[in-house]
């Protein structure tokens, strides 16, 4: 779902920060194949206020980047994923894209961008996505095997995609047989199935803006081939909305923001586990945090490390970070 800077401040330059959004084109860059993409990145602080500080909550700080580049098309990062078998990330624009990373790090800190590739989704007739962002919203992603799985707002659908042929998803998407229409039906336009996460035996699916009659988020989970979904709410309180959300062990990690004109733009990472969801990270200024949408869990030499990216809305106001921490107890 779209945020434009102007969030990331509060008051200041609203007024003249918001004129600027309100003219850029809601369109995507028109695909031009699949190629590699020279990525710069600048080396960001976790506080920007005290140098020393290296923790929030469960969350150790190791390493962040802001991403840039002059491809057009990179941007937009809504989704993320880990691949051990990439030794790299997967992640989705919400313009219809797809983008490997491959980090570069010190030890275990986070320092830059070794490779990265971009590619044009197609739909299921294999060709492009194209132009049109109400078909081309992408926000969520998840990997399963050889197949990568990813969700749309505005048009609410989940397609398949093989990682098989290229280890990308750059062929046909698939319609997955048992997707929860009726519950992709009750879902506001820009406000849908954010969060994805594959669950060991099932698939589910976290709304961004749907609430239950309780007042928790609008979840369902459901097996891919057969079967009725299951309802099921996720207790993240108002003005958190989630936007991802990764299986790790017999837990679940969602990842929400939050934006106030008073406050500014923040984070929150919560488990769930259950039925129960437990607070255990929140990013606000003077920590760096923008709008952040996609999460993904590295397992190495028996430590569990975090990135989160930020979604820049192909903004010049906006940035895409990413970011790297430990959870620790």
């Amino acid at each position: 779902m779209s945020m434009t800077r102007w969030l990331v401040y509060p008051l200041g330059a609203a007024m003249l920060v918001g004129a600027a959004c309100a003219i850029l084109p809601d369109t995507m860059p028109a695909a031009t194949g699949d190629r590699d993409v020279d990525i710069r990145t600048a080396p960001i602080p976790f506080d920007e206020e005290d140098a020393a500080r290296t923790r929030t909550g469960r969350l150790l700080w190791r390493g962040g980047i802001e991403l840039s580049a002059d491809d057009a098309r990179f941007g937009g990062l809504s989704g993320l994923r880990w691949r051990t078998d990439r030794e790299g990330f997967l992640a989705i624009t919400d313009q219809g894209h797809w983008v490997s990373l491959t980090p570069r790090e010190s030890g275990v800190t986070l320092t830059g961008i070794a490779a990265a590739r971009i590619g044009a989704l197609a739909g299921l007739d294999g060709t492009p996505l194209g132009t049109d962002k109400a078909l081309a919203d992408t926000e969520g992603v998840e990997v399963v095997g050889d197949t990568a799985f990813v969700t749309f707002e505005r048009s609410h659908r989940i397609w398949s995609y093989d990682l098989g042929a290229t280890g990308w998803p750059g062929g046909a998407a698939s319609e997955v047989v048992n997707a929860p229409t009726a519950w992709f039906a009750g879902q506001a336009d820009n406000g849908g199935a954010e969060a994805i996460a594959w669950t060991g035996d099932r698939m589910l699916l976290i709304s961004e803006d749907g609430r239950t009659e309780d007042g928790n988020a609008d979840g369902i989970r459901f097996a891919l081939s057969h079967g009725p979904g299951q309802p099921e709410g996720f207790a993240i309180a108002p003005p958190f909305k989630p936007t991802d959300a990764v299986a790790i062990g017999d837990s679940l990690l969602i990842l929400a923001r939050s934006y106030s004109p008073l406050q500014g733009v923040a984070a929150r990472l919560y488990e769930s586990r259950g039925g129960k969801e437990v607070l255990l990270a929140e990013l606000r200024p003077p920590l760096s945090v923008d709008n952040m949408e996609g999460i993904a869990v590295r397992r190495q030499r028996g430590r569990t490390f975090i990135y989160i990216v930020s979604d820049d809305n192909f903004s010049p106001l906006q940035r895409t970070l990413l970011m790297k921490f430990e959870l620790v107890e």
